[in-house]
């Protein structure tokens, strides 16, 4: 499980590491006690008030392509497909029509 620092805090069972808000809990590489989690995600801390939330994570990363009942060749059709012509207008350094 993933909790994310909301508020600053060091931790007094790892030789006061200092976590600041928007810090992953825990640090790579510590282990922490489902008591400790508890105690940070609720009042019973020092600071009588949480420091950690719980991050929620995606389990499923697979996208499902979206299927239709119609080819693409069928669902865009010449007709809704428009060319619209742009006059380019020639200027020059300075921004204006050139021969004026």
């Amino acid at each position: 499980m993933m909790y994310k620092v909301i508020k600053f805090f060091t931790d007094k069972l790892d030789n006061g590491y200092a976590y600041n808000a928007g810090d992953t809990f825990p640090r790579n590489g510590f282990n922490v006690s489902e008591e400790r989690i508890s105690e940070l995600l609720g009042n019973h801390n020092r600071q009588r008030t949480p420091v950690i939330e719980k991050v929620e994570t995606k389990t499923d990363t697979h996208v499902l392509p979206v299927q239709t009942e119609k080819p693409v060749q069928e669902i865009l059709s010449e007709d809704d497909i428009k060319e619209e012509k742009v006059e380019v207008k020639k200027t020059n350094k300075r921004g204006r029509k050139k021969g004026v």
